[in-house]
């Protein structure tokens, strides 16, 4: 997996957190502060049920998630920091 959302008030001066209790989920990538969940999943860009209740789940609490494949990661770099920045900006 890659990181690609940095930590420490990197990126837009967000806080991000590895590895986060985010019920009923441990996150990728959490930004408490903006409600963000970020994930970043090994494997086919399908959305399975599970990914489909648990994103039902986290907005019914009002967290958004994004999603982001492995392999599109790595070709569409600049995309992924600009998909949460949209979110963030909402």
């Amino acid at each position: 997996m890659i990181c690609t959302a940095p930590l420490n008030r990197q990126f837009l001066g967000l806080k991000f957190r590895p590895q986060t209790p985010v019920w009923p989920v441990v996150s990728d990538f959490d930004c408490a502060d903006h409600k963000l969940t970020v994930e970043t999943d090994r494997g086919q860009p399908v959305e399975s049920r599970r990914d489909q209740a648990l994103d039902g789940i986290l907005a019914a609490e009002g967290i958004c998630i994004l999603r982001f494949w492995n392999g599109g990661n790595h070709t569409n770099l600049p995309g992924v920091p600009q998909r949460i920045a949209e979110e963030v900006e909402r």
